[in-house]
């Protein structure tokens, strides 16, 4: 893998001999997932054997789903990420803002557990500020904004504080 200035994957190449390691395919197939190549992403995943695979693998095959429009083997395969680890707060909030248009309540539940295990995590506010516009809920739209003016506050501090 290549990384460009910004930290992004810029091109993935990959070695014969890295790509037979579990750990290494699940870091191609983050690299492709990164550049929207979802096919080689989810060929990448089929290299391990899925009774090995870990809440990780899960998460990263639903992302690479959705890309590729099947959204409901993305939510499977989502869901297999949280039941393995219940503490993957991007599985909940990516789950969340493939459900919330059908299913509001449920993705309300998933993004209080994510806001249970991290209160400053921006994607969980972004989701739920779709959620209150698309209900028409503006009250909670507003408190949802106030959160994030607070968490961008607290970025601004620490940056700060780290030059």
């Amino acid at each position: 893998m290549i990384l460009n200035i910004m930290g992004e994957y810029d091109t993935v190449i990959e070695r014969e001999d890295l790509s037979k390691k579990e750990d290494c395919i699940l870091e191609f197939a983050k690299a492709h997932m990164y550049k929207k190549e979802f096919t080689q992403s989810l060929d990448c995943l089929s290299r391990v054997d899925k009774s090995k695979w870990e809440s990780t693998f899960f998460y990263i095959s639903g992302i690479n789903h959705n890309g590729l429009e099947d959204v409901e083997k993305a939510k499977e395969d989502l869901n297999k990420s949280i039941e393995l680890d219940n503490k993957n707060i991007d599985a909940y909030v990516f789950l969340a803002s493939l459900i919330y248009t059908s299913d509001i309540e449920l993705a309300t539940e998933y993004l209080d557990i994510a806001l249970y295990l991290d209160s400053e995590y921006p994607k969980a506010y972004y989701v739920r500020a779709q959620i209150s516009q698309l209900s028409d809920d503006f009250l909670q739209l507003l408190r949802t904004v106030k959160n994030i003016f607070h968490i961008v506050e607290i970025l601004k501090m620490n940056q700060f504080y780290l030059c």
